[in-house]
């Protein structure tokens, strides 16, 4: 059984039910977040993971130059169960 409910309609009965907890997130996302100190172009490296195809069984990590945004390196494996292609 499949149930369709427009976003509008979903967050019109949020605002209903839970108006306090809509104006603490909105304060959340609207919070100023923290800021690097970088000295030279290649000072902070971030690497990150995206799970969102973990269903099927693919894995994606990156390394980013925090400081010009690109990307350094970037790996591409078929499973993320094993702790070999984590490490």
């Amino acid at each position: 059984m499949r149930l369709l409910v427009y976003r509008d309609s979903l967050f019109a009965i949020l605002h209903v039910l839970d108006p306090t907890g809509i104006t603490l997130r909105r304060q959340k996302m609207q919070a100023k977040k923290g800021e690097y100190i970088m000295l030279s172009l290649n000072w902070i490296w971030s690497i990150d993971s995206y799970d969102k195809l973990s269903p099927f069984s693919i894995e994606i990590y990156a390394y980013i130059n925090a400081y010009s945004r690109n990307i350094i390196w970037i790996y591409v494996g078929i499973s993320n169960c094993t702790s070999y292609l984590i490490l």
